[in-house]
């Protein structure tokens, strides 16, 4: 019984992997992932929570996107002063209460593909989540038109803003690991 309990604990902490701590404890970082790639014209969803019992009195909050790759110095402002301090949106897992805070932003056409860090910057400690962008693949075709003209669309069909939650690799792994566990414990 112990052995399927401690199965149990170390499948659930696989599946809460993808949250990051700040470096201050101030907040917990669960979007975007490291790692995870986005493609030009898509939604970057960066999602923070901050429990009730932490005083965020004081703390200024930036987020940036930073160009990593050899030569390039680009830095683009997803938001500046994120709010850390209302408690609205008030989330509940199990009997832990937290708020959680999001913002959409949309890589512009402007950034070039490659590697990318989202910087979240609290009162200068930052919290970096590597991640990669794409260039946005166009397709062209022309039809029998009368002016043989071609038409240009978007590679990806789902330039909304994404829903929040885990990534779907997370999840896969998250419920192997509870089958595995399931499976050994039988």
């Amino acid at each position: 019984m112990k052995l399927s309990v401690v199965s149990f604990l170390t499948a659930l902490l696989a599946v809460v992997s993808a949250q990051v701590t700040s470096p201050t404890g101030v907040f917990n970082v669960t979007s975007p992932v490291n790692g995870k790639t986005y493609v030009i014209g898509q939604f970057i969803p960066c999602i923070w929570d901050v429990l009730p019992n932490i005083d965020t009195s004081g703390i200024t909050l930036n987020i940036n996107l930073v160009s990593t790759g050899a030569g390039s110095n680009q830095t683009l402002s997803i938001a500046q002063n994120a709010d850390v301090s209302s408690k609205t949106n008030p989330q509940q897992q199990g009997n832990s209460t937290y708020y959680e805070y999001k913002v959409n932003y949309q890589i512009p056409p402007t950034v070039a593909g490659g590697s990318y860090n989202v910087v979240f910057d609290a009162n200068g400690a930052a919290l970096t989540i590597p991640i990669t962008i794409q260039a946005s693949m166009t397709t062209s075709s022309a039809g029998p038109s009368s002016t043989g003209a071609s038409s240009s669309s978007s590679g990806s069909i789902f330039n909304a803003a994404p829903r929040p939650g885990l990534d779907l690799t997370t999840k896969t792994l998250g419920a192997l690991t509870i089958v595995a566990c399931i499976a050994f414990a039988l």
